[in-house]
């Protein structure tokens, strides 16, 4: 499956936006507090709902108003928050390669599926930005018999890294497509009494031992090896670059474009300069198939609606909050040693 296009009407801190996506690799900027997350989380949760079935029916519509409630870890399922303050409601309209699904939220909370025209059910994966191979021990568990602060998405995090390897045909593809990213490095992760070990090729070792960094790549190549990102897949993935020196960050994006070569439909949410720059480096180019595409979102004031714009290359988005704020350190990083140039040449009086 593949998103093509997200409409946005009155939802959270959007009053009326619109997302054309790319078929490979999406890329959200903008301040904090803009949407990024909130877009990420909505696209899943929408096609999150569609898992079981792609038609109306009162099983989809409870699915769906479970599913925004729990992404977004609304207070006692409420889902009136998720009405922009001021709105008479939300309207979200999500098409993809396999049909169209409308959603509509009301004041009072309640969500409905007016209109859908998928011709089958989807399955997203959503890695959010906290690190969570270390986290995995007993938090199945204790997520169904607990209330925890974690969204849903840790949960199908979780349900997915435990899933088994699979086997035959699928076994093949899983293995063929963790063979395309050669980037990552090739350690042995294995599920032993409900942890994660890691062997990198210095010997096995509990994930908790593992640099932050490593884990989010081993959780990453884990996913792939036992098939719950594979060909199809639409990839929700918020602030990949947390934890991670840029050396791999640059292995990341390259692991991110050979999944995205292989079928896999990307979305993220970044504020690093370098993995940013680096994919819209490749596009410029005009060697990175399927195509990128960045979104930069802005909001001028807390009191205003986001407002969207997308270019296929980071040097054509209008507002640019990475590359404003390393200009503006780049600016004062001049200005210190022009001080200190003048202070050397006056004989440092004074």
């Amino acid at each position: 499956m593949t998103i093509e296009r997200l409409e946005i009407r009155g939802f959270t801190v959007f009053d009326t936006v619109d997302f054309n996506f790319s078929p490979g690799i999406n890329v959200l900027i903008g301040e904090n507090a803009t949407g990024k997350s909130h877009a990420l989380k909505l696209m899943y949760a929408v096609l999150r709902s569609t898992r079981k079935k792609a038609r109306i029916t009162d099983d989809l519509q409870r699915e769906l108003a479970v599913g925004l409630a729990s992404t977004f870890k609304t207070a006692d399922d409420n889902l009136t928050p998720l009405v922009r303050s001021g709105a008479k409601g939300a309207d979200v309209m999500l098409t993809t390669d396999q049909g169209e699904l409308k959603v509509t939220i009301n004041e009072q909370g309640d969500a409905r599926v007016p209109l859908s025209t998928m011709k089958k059910a989807a399955d997203p994966m959503f890695i959010p930005s906290r690190e969570f191979l270390a986290a995995f021990e007993s938090f199945i568990a204790v997520y169904q018999d607990r209330v925890l602060s974690f969204d849903e998405t840790y949960y199908d995090l979780c349900l997915a890294l435990a899933n088994p390897l699979p086997r035959m045909k699928a076994k093949a593809a899983a293995d063929a497509l963790r063979a395309r990213m050669t980037s990552l490095p090739t350690g042995k992760i294995t599920l032993e009494n409900g942890r994660f070990y890691v062997d990198m090729g210095d010997g096995k070792r509990e994930a908790h031992l593992l640099a932050e960094g490593w884990r989010k790549i081993a959780l990453l190549s884990h996913l792939v090896s036992n098939a719950s990102i594979k060909q199809g897949t639409v990839l929700f993935w918020d602030e990949p670059e947390g934890g991670l020196n840029p050396k791999l960050v640059i292995e990341l994006v390259r692991a991110l474009r050979d999944l995205a070569a292989a079928g896999v439909q990307i979305v993220l949410a970044t504020h690093d300069y370098l993995l940013a720059h680096q994919l819209s480096l490749r596009a410029e180019q005009g060697n990175l198939e399927p195509p990128v595409r960045f979104f930069s979102l802005h909001r001028p004031s807390v009191k205003e609606p986001v407002t969207v714009k997308w270019a296929a290359t980071l040097a054509e988005i209008e507002h640019n909050p990475i590359l404003a704020a390393y200009a503006r350190h780049a600016e004062e990083e001049q200005g210190l040693v022009s001080d200190q140039l003048r202070h050397e040449r006056s004989g440092g009086a004074g």
